[in-house]
């Protein structure tokens, strides 16, 4: 197994290093790819993989609405880069997540259920998928959902609007869109609950994947408060959002999150507790929630 890793800027900010150095406490023999513009060279550790070089599709027009949202451009731009570094470097298999997520368990003993699929996300609510976590088989992969999201940024921002329901369609958006629109294709979901909405795959895997909703919930979020209607309150942690498939049911009480140790636990309907294997820390403390 693989582990992909992407980022461009002008410096690394250090949840990134905390998020590298729990990957290689908790799956240390899994090989760390960092795909990045900035000059590092590679260690013993983690493999540094150039972007500069790479020829990705220009798509500037599509972000003339959406100047002030780097972080939506870096989001989308990504996928086509990591389907050119696996086309090129033959990689099959492989994890990618945010560079705000820390990995809990043993990920080689979810390998022969990976290969299952062809690509597994994570879903926010209905209409929203995020990389909190996701499998990808092979490029081919990409390049299958690569050319759909093309035809999409190619539309006029009016009628792109009209089909993904957000004023600008970020990449969590128009990959749910795309999958949608192919009767579900393209993408599988990994399971964020145990049971009801959300809960696809569970049966499979017999753990919880953390979109950002249970990160959110325990760690906070810059987004979460007075300003956000989804936001709720409750008597433990930092609150949680009422349109994502956990919110919905840590608000209903159905399900907390605890920890045994440092390690996350989801306690269900207070009878039964599941792994969580990430948490997608969104207010990038990660230091927080470390292992080591």
């Amino acid at each position: 197994m693989n582990v992909v890793l992407f980022h461009t800027g002008t410096s690394l900010p250090d949840h990134i290093k905390y998020c590298i150095r729990q990957l290689l406490h908790t799956n240390p023999k899994f090989k760390i790819y960092f795909l990045t513009n900035l000059n590092f060279k590679s260690d013993e550790y983690v493999n540094i993989v150039n972007i500069n070089n790479f020829t990705v599709p220009n798509i500037d027009h599509y972000f003339q609405h959406c100047q002030e949202k780097q972080l939506w451009q870096t989001s989308l731009r990504r996928l086509f880069y990591i389907e050119e570094f696996l086309k090129e470097s033959e990689l099959q298999d492989v994890v990618h997540f945010d560079n705000d997520v820390l990995v809990f368990s043993d990920l080689s003993k979810h390998i022969t259920k990976f290969k299952k699929f062809n690509f597994l996300i994570t879903p926010h609510f209905e209409t929203e998928y995020v990389f909190g976590f996701s499998y990808i088989k092979n490029y081919k992969v990409l390049t299958e959902i690569n050319k759909e999201l093309l035809k999409l940024v190619a539309l006029p921002h009016h009628e792109l609007q009209s089909l993904a329901g957000q004023e600008f369609p970020h990449e969590m958006r128009l990959l749910n869109y795309i999958n949608t629109a192919n009767n579900g294709k393209y993408i599988s979901n990994l399971p964020v609950v145990v049971d009801g909405p959300g809960s696809d795959n569970f049966d499979v895997f017999q753990t919880i994947f953390d979109p950002s909703t249970y990160g959110k919930h325990v760690g906070g979020s810059h987004n979460m408060g007075t300003h956000n209607p989804d936001y709720v309150a409750t008597p433990d942690w930092h609150g949680t959002e009422l349109h994502h498939y956990a919110g919905r049911q840590i608000s209903e009480g159905k399900i907390k999150v605890t920890f045994d140790g440092k390690y996350p636990m989801l306690n269900y309907n207070n009878k039964e507790q599941y792994p969580i294997t990430n948490l997608h820390i969104h207010d990038k403390n990660l230091k927080d929630f470390v292992l080591c």
